[in-house]
């Protein structure tokens, strides 16, 4: 890209490289993951996973706004430069000048105003924008060479690197070691055919699950129903109605007797 692309490129010229940038990136991302939440103990193993996805997240979007702005500032830069050394600078205006400086799309407007000088305008664009774009491959190739050199140089080296790895092993096999182990769990009898299973309650009863049909209501414990104390009808209150009691009607006032009334 950096040293073959020119304005006269094709396209699969251009498809090509990108495609294979693309897979250097999916080929060296799950390695890169691997071995960084595999090189700390089980008990870190969290935070690595969040640093790479912070380290990858913050540092694409943080390279991907330096790239933009380089890519703008040289192609705005190359744009002055043409428009400069040009032998009609001078008929020039300013304002055509920061429209031309503005973007790729800009000038693509500006040829379309002046149709005597669009080739010459499309052209100039074209190679102001791979001039831009030559700033932020460079910086990409300083920011990985600066990588590289960080873990060249500070990071452990193969030795280190497997006697930590060899502690980091030893301190997870501890860890495991002193764990508690599960508790058992309690044999239980399987119920007979056709009777309800009896699962156990806290009070040290037990309560019958409710059979298929009776809409999942649970019965009551058997323990729960052997303490329960009898209670007779009788011994229930009734409720007194409070309604008011409804007036003799007029008919029937007139047609019974003072003897059955009194009764």
């Amino acid at each position: 890209m950096f040293l073959l692309w020119t304005d006269a490129s094709a396209y699969w010229q251009v498809g090509l490289g990108y495609a294979l940038m693309g897979i250097g990136v999916g080929l060296a991302g799950t390695p890169a993951s691997h071995s960084l939440t595999g090189s700390v103990p089980v008990s870190r193993a969290g935070m690595a996973s969040g640093t790479a996805d912070l380290q990858r997240d913050l540092g694409g979007a943080f390279m991907q706004s330096i790239f933009g702005a380089l890519l703008t500032a040289g192609y705005a830069a190359a744009v002055g430069a043409a428009i400069g050394a040009s032998a009609q600078a001078g008929q020039v205006t300013s304002s055509t000048q920061a429209a031309l400086m503005k973007s790729f799309s800009s000038a693509e407007a500006v040829a379309a105003q002046y149709p005597q000088y669009a080739s010459a305008i499309t052209a100039g664009a074209k190679s102001s924008f791979l001039d831009g774009a030559d700033w932020a491959y460079l910086a990409g190739i300083i920011a990985v060479a600066v990588g590289f050199a960080i873990v060249f140089f500070l990071f452990p080296r193969h030795d280190d690197e497997r006697r930590l790895l060899a502690e980091y092993r030893a301190t997870d096999e501890a860890a495991a070691a002193r764990a508690p182990s599960p508790d058992p769990v309690p044999n239980v009898p399987a119920p007979a055919p056709g009777a309800a299973a009896v699962s156990p309650s806290p009070d040290g009863g037990g309560h019958q699950a409710g059979r298929p049909g009776d809409g999942g209501q649970f019965l009551r414990s058997s323990a729960a129903s052997a303490r329960a104390p009898a209670v007779s009808s009788s011994s229930i209150p009734r409720p007194v109605s409070t309604r008011p009691a409804a007036p003799i009607s007029t008919a029937v006032w007139r047609t019974a007797s003072p003897s059955a009334i009194s009764e």
